[in-house]
């Protein structure tokens, strides 16, 4: 689990001996539950509702997955994900559903999650329990609207118990109606005479009488948490005829507390639990520094010992939280006392959480401590960290949270302000904010004010990259760069990030990779951790992106690799958007395939398209069904592949998307060539006539065109392979002289064409170049059998071979025929079945049409017919053409 999410929020507490367990109510949760979609245990602080949901867990044989609730867990994100978390430590598998899919998502639709759970919840075999402790903290209507869904939709399977000391907002009129809804309420809690006297001689620990008991119970009115406390005050030997608690409605338990248990501690302990009430959980690290002692873990054992409501969240009792009637009444009394120090307390409370990369819960300190100092480090270091990773209510929670004060006394405030406003796309009010920092900043004499005033200016470069204002953007990021302090890692790296993915879009491929390369550099320091893991996936990508453009498969390679690593950081889940996970599977299967490891590539692109089929993003859409299409192809599925594009069309009408308009048009003729010629043959001169530049062209020209087509198509290459060769792109370089050798092939220049194949072998070998060759079907593979006639065949040349004859005993059924087809006859019979005269086939193939009519007789023959219509279904019902 990742480190954001508290793995003790996750587990049931840990339950103690010393407590009186409850089978009936153990046994009737155990045998009603399964009945109902809800279970309610509702009733006042103190009345064991989490010990008895704890015990119940410990030896139910039902699977019970467990979600404790606090204050900071009011937005539906922070629910859905923790709810997940739970349901995944019973069910692993989960992480591959979609359910998992949107456990990773920045960009979570609340909607989509709902249907996600019910989805996900209607494949259970078996009953599964989610208990949710301290539900009435949720009071966000949103949320509680949410999960009123989930539960008037979920399937019989799954169960909801929900542990609350209020009435939660929810139509439990209607469940209880339709018999959805079992229900424990503060009657049912309450403990009998008989068990407020095992519970009391337990704890108490001496003999007790019945009759000493029997008022005492009725005092209590089996109120848990009160004989707990009246156990306290007999150890200490007071007499029980003397106990002053009352049932936990009554007002006087704070007075009780403070008189008959607080007062009766220990200074140093009373110290102790007054100065870590403020924290919401407790550690011995942390409470050390809240309290500048170093006795905590002491502290700790003698405060458990005492059974003073410290309620351990683990087993290794390395996390605990005191009982919030007791946090409570703590507080309270903190607040009561005047203790001078109460600032400063939260202030070292949020030092500490700062300094362990817990944003939120040292966020909450610095407020309550009013420490300046601390939330202007926390904003500068993950402000960028919580924007970009879909955190953008919080960090509006963060900013109303901020004393109205502090904008005139902080100005750099505004401009964090700025920042969160750019990312909803209001750049208006975004410049108004930098405008109003810049206006503070350069108005006082701080010491601090240049390297604040370079923060300014590092805004000015992002939105200037933005707005893809490239020149701009330079003349701000060289301005801010030398005037950043050094504890400035977080803006320093964005601002290389953001040079760099400008740089990238407007083809300054050597910049944007020296910029791409100092990022993570910047952010070399452990305290990063969390936006290191976030931008090396960004940054990994992006230089993939880059090899892979320069047709550098290998380096490609090792940065997609880098890229899914990061992502699978813990640090990295739930802070990315889908379509960027997917786009990572996906453009990473881009290589395998290329590489003919087309078994890997289809687990890769399926990995991919699960985010894309969530996310709907069309950009990855796009780039996962063209490679889609490519892979039916391999093994003669032409028919799935023209429905790859069909997909696709729709989506490159947007302009947006037109860089990828080239990788259909290249699809699309490879389709044609499965189905149609005709149609190839008009694509191909409307795009001369059209002057489009796409290699989809030649490569049309070369492969379903005539003899009238080869000047045209060798001017096209020549001009392409000078682009290429300019513009450092050497995969594109190797695919032109590959189609350059089939050219010179065509024109009966075999020597040239050897020599052009000898030059594209010599590098795609570098890389591990196959799909660029085999794709082009059986006319490379005639002139790579050219290259194995002669002596010295390259190595490679017969790698590419074995790859030519893996694909042909993928799709040939050679037990089949007594006879089978030739490479030539299967060209023939491909442009028969496609319609097309002998004369047409003569033109191109560069054959007479008497020698195609020889051909179609020797095919006649080996498949036992009598004419081209029957040559063409006897060739597909053997799986020969589509």
């Amino acid at each position: 689990m990742e480190p954001t999410l508290l793995a003790t929020k996750i587990r049931p507490p840990t339950t103690s001996n010393r407590l009186l367990r409850r089978p009936a109510l153990i046994d009737r949760l155990e045998s009603e539950v399964p009945d109902h979609r809800l279970t309610l245990v509702a009733a006042p602080a103190g009345y064991g509702k989490t010990s008895l949901l704890a015990q119940w867990a410990e030896v139910s044989c039902l699977p019970i997955a467990w979600l404790t609730l606090d204050d900071n867990d009011g937005d539906f994100k922070t629910f859905f994900r923790y709810l997940v978390a739970a349901w995944e430590q019973l069910q692993p598998q989960i992480r591959d559903s979609r359910l998992g899919v949107l456990q990773d998502a920045a960009d979570l639709e609340s909607a989509d999650a709902v249907a996600a759970i019910v989805n996900t919840a209607d494949q259970l075999v078996d009953d599964l329990v989610i208990v949710i402790d301290d539900f009435h903290l949720i009071t966000d209507p949103a949320l509680l609207d949410r999960f009123r869904q989930i539960i008037d939709n979920i399937p019989a399977r799954l169960h909801f118990v929900i542990a609350s000391r209020a009435v939660p907002e929810l139509p439990l009129a209607r469940y209880r109606a339709r018999g959805e809804l079992l229900e424990l309420w503060l009657n049912d809690l309450r403990f009998s005479e008989a068990e407020s006297s095992a519970v009391l001689r337990r704890l108490a620990n001496m003999p007790l009488t019945d009759e000493q008991l029997g008022p005492l119970h009725r005092q209590l009115e089996g109120w848990a948490a009160g004989l707990q406390l009246a156990a306290s005050s007999l150890r200490r030997g007071v007499d029980v005829s003397r106990l002053g608690c009352r049932s936990g409605r009554n007002r006087n338990i704070a007075d009780y507390l403070q008189q008959d248990v607080f007062a009766h501690l220990p200074v140093a302990v009373q110290r102790f639990l007054l100065e870590t009430s403020i924290l919401d959980n407790l550690s011995d690290s942390l409470c050390n520094a809240v309290t500048s002692a170093d006795d905590a873990r002491a502290m700790l054992d003698l405060v458990e010992q005492e059974n003073l409501f410290l309620q351990p969240l683990d087993e290794e009792r390395r996390w605990y939280r005191y009982h919030r009637l007791f946090r409570d009444f703590l507080r309270s009394e903190l607040d009561r006392s005047g203790h001078a120090d109460i600032e400063r307390l939260h202030r070292r409370a949020g030092e500490w959480y700062f300094a362990h990369q817990l944003p939120d819960q040292a966020f909450e300190h610095a407020i309550a401590g009013r420490d300046s100092d601390l939330t202007l480090r926390i904003f500068e270091r993950y402000l960028n960290v919580k924007l970009n990773g879909g955190e953008l209510k919080q960090v509006l929670r963060w900013l109303e949270a901020l004393p109205s004060g502090w904008y005139d006394e902080y100005p750099l405030l505004h401009l964090y302000r700025g920042a969160t406003l750019a990312m909803s796309g209001d750049f208006a009010n975004c410049l108004r904010c930098v405008e109003l920092a810049e206006q503070g900043l350069s108005s006082i004499g701080s010491e601090d004010r240049d390297w604040q005033l370079a923060i300014v200016t590092a805004v000015r470069c992002f939105i200037a990259c933005v707005q893809n204002d490239l020149q701009q953007a330079e003349i701000y990021a060289d301005q801010s760069l030398n005037a950043l302090r050094a504890e400035s890692q977080a803006f320093r790296a964005s601002i290389y990030h953001a040079l760099g993915d400008t740089y990238r879009r407007n083809a300054r491929w050597d910049k944007a990779q020296e910029c791409y390369s100092k990022v993570l550099p910047a952010l070399g320091s452990s305290d990063f951790r969390l936006q290191a893991a976030v931008q090396a996936v960004h940054v990994y990508g992006a230089l993939a992106d880059l090899e892979m453009r320069r047709g550098c498969l290998r380096s490609a390679e090792d940065y997609w690799q880098m890229a899914l690593e990061a992502l699978n950081q813990p640090e990295s889940r739930g802070r990315l958007d889908l379509p960027i996970i997917g786009w990572l599977h996906i453009r990473a299967a881009e290589v395998l395939y290329e590489w003919n490891r087309l078994d890997d590539a289809r687990a890769r692109l399926a990995s991919g398209l699960r985010y894309v089929e969530v996310s709907g993003d069309r950009r990855t859409m796009v780039a996962g069904q063209l490679l889609a299409g490519r892979l039916y192809l391999t093994h003669g599925d032409v028919q799935s592949a023209a429905d790859a594009l069909e997909q696709v069309r729709p989506a490159l009408e947007s302009a947006e998307l037109s860089d990828w308009r080239e990788a259909f048009e290249r699809l699309q003729v490879d389709v044609w060539l499965g189905q149609s010629y005709r149609d190839l043959r008009n694509w191909s001169e409307r795009a001369q006539t059209d002057g489009l530049e796409s290699l989809a062209v030649p490569r049309a020209l070369l492969l379903a065109g005539g003899s009238k087509q080869l000047v045209p198509a060798q001017s096209f290459l020549e001009r392409a392979l000078a682009r290429a060769e300019a513009d450092g792109r050497s995969g594109a370089a190797v695919e032109i002289r590959a189609l350059q050798a089939l050219l010179y092939q065509k024109l009966g220049d075999t020597p040239q064409a050897l020599r052009s194949l000898s030059r594209a072998l010599r590098d795609a070998e570098v890389e591990g170049f196959v799909r660029t060759f085999v794709d082009l079907g059986a006319p490379m593979l005639r002139l790579l059998q050219e290259v194995d006639s002669r002596s010295g065949t390259p190595a490679f040349a017969k790698a590419l071979l074995d790859a030519f004859d893996a694909e042909l005993a993928m799709r040939a059924t050679p037990d089949i025929l007594p006879e089978p087809l030739t490479g030539r006859e299967l060209e023939v019979l491909q442009l028969l079945a496609a319609g097309m005269t002998n004369p047409e086939i003569g033109d191109m193939l560069y054959i007479s049409s008497e020698t195609v009519k020889k051909h179609a007789g020797s095919i006649y023959g080996k498949l036992d017919v009598h004419n081209r219509t029957a040559a063409a279904a006897r060739a597909r019902d053997l799986g020969l053409i589509e």
